[in-house]
């Protein structure tokens, strides 16, 4: 899917180390297009955790998201959650749909949103 990186789609992007215990993955409106076509979220989800445990075969793979913004519905929001979770296999998710983030923005976490999902990945971690 093309986003804000331009052609470079969420699996060209992934580089994590042959030898990493934990590797994160985290996408964000610039990776999910807003109406953006389910079937392309689930498969790029799908190719870019094929690539990580490709890319690091020991690690524990985990994919985070996706943040409830405002302008989209919860609605949409699900469905994308739902098309995460279908490419994602066995590889834990990590939502964060249910968090209250201050955005002064109106579209990115300020300092506190962003500690509120750091927190809630270190909790889904283990160790």
């Amino acid at each position: 899917m093309d986003g804000a990186c331009g052609d470079l789609s969420f699996p060209d992007r992934i580089a994590s180390p042959a030898d990493a215990d934990v590797v994160v993955i985290q996408g964000g409106q610039n990776d999910i297009i807003f109406n953006a076509n389910l079937y392309d979220v689930e498969t790029s989800v799908r190719d870019t955790v094929e690539k990580a445990k490709t890319s690091s075969p020991n690690a524990a793979v985990y994919l985070v998201g996706p943040a409830s913004l405002p302008g989209r519905t919860p609605e949409y929001t699900s469905s994308v959650l739902a098309a995460i979770r279908a490419g994602a296999g066995d590889v834990h998710v990590i939502d964060i749909s249910d968090l209250t983030l201050t955005m002064p923005d109106g579209t990115h976490p300020d300092a506190a949103g962003q500690t509120q999902i750091a927190e809630r990945v270190s909790e889904a971690i283990p160790g």
